[in-house]
């Protein structure tokens, strides 16, 4: 993960960086789309387990067609009739005066753009990022919306996939967030304080003679707003208490039956449980994962993975989950508790 310094305030500003990376826009989509696949599922089945829903997005704030007019033209007048890819407009710090951050660039074969990314406001036009090679997210995902401020998202483009530039705006006008760049497809779930975010890894599988690990994954990993960025890190459970769950034995089983050794299980405070599974040969080890939901006392496998014709690769996305991926922002549950839910 990228490691960067932060100002006495937490916040660093963006400075310029330049490198054209080329890499299939079709493939990059898919991928970020398939470990995204686990997202969908978590918004209903978590909110049991999910301490933070008590920081749920209210009704935010809209921006009128006037006031986007408004800000357009000022953009406009400043650059000149530029063709904009994205003009996102919002009241980002809730001071009742809505600014923008727009994109201007060229898109290329691959989905790319290369280009400059402004904010602007009702009196200037400043620019955030010149001369970079973005991954543009589309629709809510480009943005974050908490009851307190709202975030601008967008990829810094990559070989294998994008790191997640977050942008907001306070006092002194935009800023990048310290979090910015430490992971990749930021995406809000459903407009409740709950993320995922993707860690791009090597870690499929392990050469015996070598020690070196191959195989590039990408696994989903589960943050929620605080008023920051918090992390539900995960706290390790035994077989024998996952196997207290319904459902469990299930999924042990179809583990077990594929000649694969189950070796750390980790439970987190959204419902989402984590199984690290390993299969060995003569030449290399393999390490696959799996992913449950728990409701209650009931345990349902996500399919994250819909490139597997092995229905148990469908429960993967391959590699190795870590108990968190950033340990000073994590939280973890006090216990592993299962209990039914009650019928209504």
């Amino acid at each position: 993960m990228n490691n960067y310094s932060e100002n006495s305030n937490g916040m660093r500003p963006a400075v310029r960086r330049s490198g054209r990376r080329h890499f299939s826009g079709l493939f990059l989509s898919a991928l970020i789309a398939a470990a995204m696949t686990c997202s969908a599922f978590l918004p209903a089945a978590a909110a049991s387990a999910d301490t933070s829903e008590k920081a749920a997005v209210q009704e935010l704030p809209s921006v009128s067609k006037e006031d986007e007019a408004k800000l357009l033209s000022v953009f406009q007048g400043a650059l000149g009739k530029v063709e904009v890819d994205d003009f996102c407009v919002s009241d980002y710090n809730r001071d009742g005066k809505p600014e923008a951050f727009a994109l201007v660039g060229d898109e290329d074969e691959f989905g790319a753009y290369t280009g400059s990314l402004y904010f602007v406001t009702e009196n200037q036009v400043t620019p955030v990022i010149t001369d970079e090679s973005f991954w543009p997210y589309h629709g809510d995902r480009r943005m974050l919306r908490f009851d307190s401020c709202d975030f601008y998202l967008i990829g810094k483009y990559y070989t294998t996939g994008d790191a997640t530039y977050i942008f907001g705006v306070n006092e002194n006008g935009w800023y990048e967030h310290v979090f910015s760049l430490q992971g990749m497809a930021l995406t809000q779930i459903s407009r409740s304080p709950r993320m995922t975010i993707v860690l791009s890894e090597y870690d499929r599988e392990k050469d015996k003679t070598t020690e070196l690990p191959s195989g590039h994954t990408w696994k989903d990993y589960y943050l929620y707003w605080d008023g920051d960025f918090k992390e539900y890190g995960g706290i390790e459970i035994s077989e024998a208490d996952l196997l207290t769950c319904k459902g469990a034995s299930e999924y042990v089983d179809m583990i077990r039956k594929a000649g694969c050794q189950i070796s750390r299980i980790y439970y987190r405070e959204n419902g989402v449980i984590n199984i690290n599974y390993s299969r060995e040969d003569d030449v290399s080890i393999a390490y696959e994962n799996m992913t449950l939901q728990l409701q209650g006392d009931t345990v349902t496998a996500v399919t994250v993975n819909e490139y597997d014709d092995d229905p148990l690769g469908k429960l993967s996305y391959g590699g190795v989950y870590l108990p968190a991926l950033y340990a000073e922002r994590a939280t973890y549950p006090k216990a592993f508790k299962p209990v039914p839910v009650e019928k209504k």
